[in-house]
């Protein structure tokens, strides 16, 4: 029968319980720290992290850039000489920024 465990990761190095299991089947990059389950059936072992903390720093970055190009582009528009021409193009960005912040709030 399987066991499934809380499991950490480091340097590609799998820890349950507070012991070092090896070898084990890592379903990751194995580079950075991280958390997740390790199953283990008889004498193999597999560890599967959790990528949900990286998927929310990676768009809360992606927010952070938008935010920084509509600021860029709200300057650059009101120095036009035509302002305002851009404000489509603002709307759009602004409404795809909204769209990934509700993305992030809904991740499970």
């Amino acid at each position: 029968m399987a066991k499934i465990l809380s499991a950490s990761c480091q340097s590609g190095s799998v820890t349950t319980e507070g012991y070092v299991i090896s070898p084990a089947t890592i379903l990751s990059q194995g580079v950075k720290a991280s958390t997740g389950i390790a199953l283990i059936e008889q004498d193999q072992m597999t560890y599967v992290t959790s990528n949900a903390s990286d998927i929310k720093d990676l768009i809360t970055n992606l927010e952070s850039i938008i935010s920084d190009v509509v600021s860029a582009l709200t300057g650059i528009d009101a120095v036009t000489t035509a302002p305002g021409s851009n404000a489509a193009l603002i709307s759009a960005i602004t409404a795809a920024k909204a769209a990934i912040t509700t993305q992030k709030d809904n991740l499970k």
